[in-house]
């Protein structure tokens, strides 16, 4: 059984997406206004990685693209302030130096 019409079945997909997407944002938003903004960017600070790992990937990159101001810059984590050339965050391949 071959469909011949299927502009009804892509608008029911592109519904059913949007739909979901629509739920995600409404179960944000409640979760916010319950939990409060503090509260709610750490548990979502969580799920997506570490500052130290943004911080290694970060440098990683700016060494890759050759760029020096970037990967001179300080970079706040936590309470420390740490560059690329500290042992915590310079990559291993990396031959960039700060002047």
């Amino acid at each position: 059984m071959r469909i011949k019409n299927k502009r009804g079945l892509e608008l029911a997909i592109s519904t059913i997406i949007l739909l979901i997407l629509g739920i995600i944002v409404l179960i944000g938003l409640i979760s916010i206004l319950v939990m409060g903004w503090g509260n709610f960017k750490t548990t979502i600070g969580a799920a997506l990685g570490s500052d130290m790992a943004k911080a290694q990937r970060d440098c990683k990159i700016q060494c890759g693209l050759e760029n020096t101001i970037d990967y001179c810059a300080p970079k706040t984590i936590g309470t420390q302030t740490l560059k690329c050339t500290d042992a915590k965050l310079k990559p291993a391949d990396c031959s960039l130096t700060c002047p």
